[in-house]
């Protein structure tokens, strides 16, 4: 059995993602960029011609935001599901780079040669994988052309699901641009990927945003 087309957008710019914060289930509004690209993305999904599409969202607020301009152009209604979260990284969260390489130097430097972390409260890599499988093990079953407004992480994971990579071999999947679109179908024996990080559409969203714009 062929089942239908499988959307997967990354949410706009966040002020953090601005900022290069780790965000996890903490949130940040998007910038002006953030709100340009997810206009962006729904006028490319519109030109995918999807059949009257599921769209199902995250619960955070920079999905929120990013969703609005995609559910109105599909007519739809998005479905509100946490379990399209990013993955919690406890402490880090609201903090840079160079803040948690020196406030848990143990950690990041495990995060740094690729090991899982919990992140002090937070979710693992294998995790994540885990509820991420069984998302996309409903949507094959449900077989509906469907838009999911997420994460990187959850969408990173999706696209190694995908192509059987294990958990620990995610890295070698570039980061998801915002606003982005990675696609796939679910067939009998598992899903084919169709494009990943599709950006096209964002090439001249920055020229959209006012030169005085923080982002």
């Amino acid at each position: 059995m062929t089942v239908a087309r499988l959307v997967l957008v990354r949410h706009g710019q966040s002020q953090w993602n601005h900022q290069g914060r780790w965000q996890g289930h903490l949130d940040s509004p998007l910038t002006p960029l953030g709100h340009v690209q997810a206009r962006a993305a729904a006028s490319a999904i519109e030109r995918l011609e999807l059949a009257g599409p599921r769209v199902i969202r995250s619960d955070l607020g920079r999905v929120t935001e990013t969703a609005e301009p995609i559910v109105a152009a599909l007519g739809a209604t998005a479905e509100v599901d946490p379990r399209w979260r990013e993955r919690d990284v406890g402490v880090w969260a609201g903090r840079t780079h160079a803040e948690v390489a020196e406030t848990d130097p143990v950690g990041y430097a495990a995060w740094r040669a690729s090991d899982d972390p919990p992140r002090d409260g937070g979710e693992t890599e294998a995790a994540v994988r885990s509820r991420v499988a069984r998302l996309l093990d409903e949507l094959a079953a449900d077989g509906r052309d469907t838009v999911v407004i997420t994460h990187g992480g959850p969408l990173r994971h999706a696209v190694a699901c995908w192509l059987g990579l294990p958990v620990a071999a995610r890295g070698r999947l570039a980061a998801p641009r915002n606003g982005a679109l990675s696609t796939a179908r679910s067939i009998a024996d598992g899903w084919q990927l169709l494009a990943y990080n599709e950006a096209g559409h964002l090439e001249t969203a920055a020229l959209e945003v006012p030169a005085d714009s923080p982002a």
